[in-house]
């Protein structure tokens, strides 16, 4: 849903000099829709480290006012014989590295109220299962209480998977307090009515305070507030309050101590 900058697209899309690096400068037409560009680009780039450093992008979601409208960016535009431009040669040279399971993802509204983050911004990213108490409890594994719903990212953060600090997770959620305000959602043709609970979420340390701003601040649900760098103040609606403040604290306490030991 991009459209080309007031200059065209050779200020849109194009090479600087003799630069081969490509430069993307476009508009959209809703903020969201910038967001989700700018999230899917972020995602990405953490998904396929081969891309990390190849990959610039700004933080910054910059409002610009139009003359006139501007025109949208299709396929067709492109020099489908040239290699530099092509879509489809461009993404022949790198499909070994893209996951073969990239699908559309239906929103789910049972999964948004027990994610941190707010999954109608970009209802066709697939969102995961991440376990308080380990899955290798087998009569827990399953267990609806025992889990947040996140993206791909929170979750290699959230349980150490593939982070740059090998074993040790970045991101702590900490149990607040259950409030008495409820939400109604309608889930096909039952209406289902939670509780919501206040958390914390911390991060392990300045840097990552910064990288988390960078990756899940856009993405993070309405009333989401930041108290300071190592510290975000959320909510979720889980199914039974009571049972998940007890997976969230263990896996809390879990969290703790592996921070202690890398300490």
């Amino acid at each position: 849903m991009a459209y080309y900058c007031e200059n065209g697209n050779k200020q849109s899309i194009f090479y600087e000099g003799a630069s081969r690096d490509m430069q993307i400068n476009l508009l959209f037409k809703r903020e969201t829709d910038a967001f989700a560009f700018q999230n899917t680009l972020m995602n990405f780039r953490f998904v396929h480290p081969t891309f990390g450093t190849k990959i610039h992008i700004d933080e910054a979601v910059q409002e610009v006012h139009l003359p006139q409208q501007s025109s949208r960016v299709f396929h067709l535009h492109y020099a489908g014989a040239d290699n530099n431009e092509s879509p489809t040669l461009s993404l022949a040279d790198i499909r070994h590295v893209l996951s073969s399971d990239d699908r559309s993802v239906c929103y789910d509204p049972v999964k948004a109220l027990q994610s941190l983050e707010d999954i109608a911004i970009l209802p066709g990213l697939k969102y995961y299962w991440c376990h308080l108490v380990s899955r290798q409890v087998t009569p827990l594994k399953k267990n609806v209480n025992n889990c947040i719903w996140g993206t791909w990212i929170f979750h290699q953060y959230f349980d150490a998977l593939n982070t740059e600090e090998v074993g040790v997770p970045l991101i702590a959620v900490r149990y607040v307090s259950t409030a008495e305000q409820t939400e109604d959602i309608r889930a096909g043709d039952e209406m289902l009515t939670r509780k919501r609970v206040n958390v914390v979420i911390e991060f392990f340390d300045n840097d990552v305070g910064r990288k988390v701003a960078i990756l899940f601040q856009p993405l993070m649900k309405a009333g989401t507030t930041i108290v300071d760098t190592l510290h975000y103040s959320s909510f979720l609606y889980p199914k039974d309050p009571v049972e998940f403040q007890k997976f969230l604290e263990e896996k809390y306490e879990e969290t703790m101590q592996v921070w202690e030991v890398e300490d």
